[in-house]
C-alpha cells in the first residue's frame, strides 16, 4: 500500500507539469541559430552514411535536422509568448488609427 502512494506522487500532473517547465527552461537558455545550425549540419554526416552504404545510420542521423527544427520552432514559440507585452485585448484608443 505504502508502495502504490510513493508511485502515484510522482505520477501525475503536478510532476508531469514540473517536467515540462524543466525542459523548458533548459530549452530556453540555447540561442534559436544553434538549432538551425544543428539540423543543417546533420545532413552532411547523414549524405556521408549514406554513401558509405550504412542506410540506416544515414536515416537516423538525417531525422535530426527536422528534430531540432521542431524544436527550434517550440523555442522560438516559447520566446514569443513569454516576451508579449501585449493585452489580449486592446482598447478602443489603440484601435484607432494615428490619423483621426
Amino acid at each position: 500500500m505504502h508502495n502504490e502512494e510513493q508511485q502515484k506522487s510522482w505520477v501525475g500532473p503536478e510532476h508531469t507539469r514540473t517536467v515540462a517547465q524543466q525542459i523548458t527552461a533548459q530549452v530556453e537558455k540555447i540561442p534559436l541559430n544553434n538549432f538551425l545550425i544543428g539540423a543543417v549540419a546533420s545532413v552532411a554526416p547523414s549524405l556521408y552514411l549514406r554513401l558509405l552504404g550504412r542506410q540506416h545510420d544515414a536515416l537516423f542521423v538525417g531525422q535530426w535536422a527536422p528534430t531540432l527544427l521542431l524544436v527550434g520552432l517550440y523555442s522560438k514559440a516559447l520566446t514569443n509568448v513569454n516576451t508579449s507585452q501585449e493585452p489580449l485585448v486592446r482598447s478602443e484608443e489603440s484601435t484607432q488609427s494615428p490619423l483621426h
